[in-house]
């Protein structure tokens, strides 16, 4: 009797590089139930790279953001994309994503099932969406992703379909070595990295979760004697770069910037056996997660519900007040929620807290 043919599996999950990292749990328990199974993903490129240290998935595939350029004269490389799609019949599609974007990638894609959450189909689709979907998927589930963390949003879609256990497994990646030439970050003749270490991602793109220059210099004045070695992570703005290199000045020699963009599995090495991460709402947050490293976030109007760090030792700090798992819903949208709700002093404050429980 021929042996079964090992089971097929594509994701589809189009967004933001953090995102890409919450849906590795879900490959990983359909790794452990099916050992053998081809797991693929689609994904938006530029999130390739955080999956350095997470192996349950075979093939990446990319498709560009819906808002670039690239995106809107790359035809040809969508239409390549979906020539990829289309070589291998599926067992199983999900639509991960709840995007129309996912959902058209799932349809040109050749599988046997199709999933998808319906409800934002119900409740906010138009006529051509609520006639045409329903049609091309084959299963569905219905929830409000809204009251659900992205997590568990996309576990959700699977776990009845696969035979996966109740709770997706814990955000998990593997042990990455520290390369100062890779992570483009100058240390003198014979560096070692110190147990005693803090690291700051203290950029993002949106305003909206942004926090003030000024306080970010202060925060770190104040923890840097409670450190032997301070990390900043980066993004690739003018001002970014500036803010690092005031923070650098405030101690020399202790404090480490790197001259372009620190890669994902370079920062992940770093937060492997840290005692602290600080930073605000972004994939580093998840990224420190997954590494175990006690975190204290800076939020903004995001839902921690959904966006929340799922870590035992992880905190956020909302409106000056210490809040953990589990976390409230959306804090509201103004723009200027971090510069003019949370303080200094409150932020220094959880460090503290945290590393006392910690043992840092």
């Amino acid at each position: 009797m021929p042996a079964p043919t090992p089971l097929r599996c594509l994701f589809i999950k189009p967004k933001l590089i953090g995102d890409t990292l919450l849906l590795t749990p879900t490959l990983e328990a359909v790794r452990r139930r099916h050992p053998n199974a081809t797991i693929d993903i689609v994904i938006r490129r530029g999130s390739e790279s955080i999956l350095a240290g997470c192996t349950a998935q075979n093939r990446v595939f990319q498709t560009e953001a819906p808002d670039t350029d690239r995106a809107r004269r790359g035809w040809r490389t969508q239409l390549d994309l979906v020539r990829e799609l289309r070589r291998t019949r599926y067992d199983w599609i999900f639509e991960c994503s709840d995007t129309a974007r996912g959902r058209y990638l799932a349809w040109a894609a050749r599988g046997w099932r199709k999933v998808c959450n319906r409800h934002d189909i119900d409740q906010y689709g138009r006529v051509f969406d609520r006639v045409v979907w329903p049609a091309v998927f084959t299963d569905t589930v219905n929830f409000d992703w809204r009251d659900t963390h992205a997590i568990d949003g996309s576990y959700r879609l699977a776990q009845p379909f696969l035979d996966l256990p109740s709770q997706p497994p814990p955000l998990d990646y593997h042990a990455i070595a520290f390369d100062p030439r890779a992570a483009q970050i100058p240390v003198p003749p014979g560096f070692q990295l110190s147990r005693s270490r803090l690291v700051v991602h203290c950029g993002t793109r949106l305003a909206s979760k942004a926090w003030p220059d000024d306080r970010w210099v202060q925060l770190v004045t104040r923890l840097a004697p409670r450190f032997d070695q301070i990390f900043l992570s980066l993004g690739p703005s003018e001002a970014e770069a500036r803010l690092g290199a005031q923070l650098a000045a405030i101690a020399p020699g202790r404090v480490f910037a790197p001259t372009g963009f620190l890669p994902w599995s370079q920062l992940a090495a770093l937060l492997q056996g840290a005692r602290l991460f600080l930073g605000v709402d972004t994939a580093a947050m998840h990224l420190a997660a997954a590494c175990r490293c006690p975190s204290v976030v800076i939020w903004g109007p995001a839902s921690a519900v959904v966006f929340g760090p799922q870590s035992a030792h992880a905190t956020i700090v909302i409106d000056n007040q210490i809040v953990r798992s589990p976390f409230p819903g959306s804090t509201g949208h103004d723009e200027a929620r971090l510069g003019t709700r949370n303080s200094v002093e409150a932020v220094e404050h959880t460090a503290d807290q945290v590393l006392a429980e910690t043992g840092g």
